[in-house]
């Protein structure tokens, strides 16, 4: 091993877990006014705000179909993440960022409304993270990027990974049930997410049927340098399904790249 090779250990966060309400994507205010809300409808759709607190109104920046109106998910030009991710970072003052989802995966009423907080929820200088309903998207997905692990905003000093990982499809009603998991290298920069490892293709099984795994990989399973890694695992049953209960649990590891610490104890203590 060369001494610039970056060492992966495992991270004081032992494992990162998501259900069947994972994060979609996450949108933040960096504007100048007093206040910014999100807020998730009933349809999946978005609206920002922002002005006095108390008396926000729509950002002249946003809305789809309509500027200055909601992020409408069932819009051809919104009904996928990427668009609409894309179509925030445009503003002046707004930023998104994906997190459990692929930029193609389809948005239509996949998000869910807040529920138990605040509706809308306060953005100024703070990160709203937007869920997932599982039991319309049939994915669950966990991302792991520097910020996620509180190493700051950026992910280019550090190349992400992981060594096991954990998935149960939970029951269904339908009448055979698929699952698949693919793991993607993202740069949120470029917007490209490359296909690392594929793991199970397809494993059918009967209604009704939990179905259980646990993944070891032979050595850390790496992003690209200075990229977040994406887990994904994805739910198909026929015959009119409900997925209940789904989950997935990764466990991390980070190298600094460049680094010289040959030591993975060492590593892990100088954290």
């Amino acid at each position: 091993m060369a001494l610039s090779d970056p060492i992966f250990a495992p991270l004081d966060i032992e494992t990162i877990s998501a259900v069947d309400t994972d994060i979609g994507i996450r949108i933040t205010y960096i504007g100048t006014e007093q206040s910014a809300t999100v807020l998730v409808d009933a349809s999946g759709d978005i609206s920002l705000k922002h002005g006095d607190l108390g008396s926000e109104a729509f950002d002249a920046e946003i809305g789809i179909p309509t500027l200055e109106n909601i992020i409408d998910s069932s819009d051809t030009d919104s009904d996928t993440f990427g668009e609409i991710v894309d179509h925030i970072n445009a503003s002046s003052n707004w930023r998104a960022q994906l997190m459990g989802v692929l930029r193609a995966d389809s948005a239509n009423d996949t998000l869910l409304v807040f529920a138990g907080t605040p509706d809308p929820l306060q953005a100024k200088g703070i990160v709203v993270n937007c869920l997932k309903d599982t039991s319309v998207a049939n994915t669950i997905g966990i991302k792991i990027t520097s910020g996620i692990l509180g190493l700051g905003v950026g992910d280019g000093s550090y190349r992400h990974g992981a060594y096991r990982l954990r998935y149960s499809s939970g029951t269904n009603t339908g009448t055979t049930l698929a699952h698949s998991t693919g793991i993607y290298s993202v740069n949120d920069v470029t917007g490209v997410e490359t296909l690392l490892h594929p793991l199970d293709s397809s494993d059918p099984a009967s209604a009704a049927v939990e179905v259980n795994n646990t993944d070891f990989f032979a050595d850390v399973l790496p992003a690209l340098a200075g990229e977040a890694i994406l887990f994904r695992y994805v739910l198909t049953a026929a015959a009119s399904p409900v997925i209940v209960s789904p989950s997935m649990t990764v466990y991390p590891a980070r190298a600094v790249i460049g680094s010289r610490m040959e030591d993975p104890k060492f590593f892990a203590s100088s954290r």
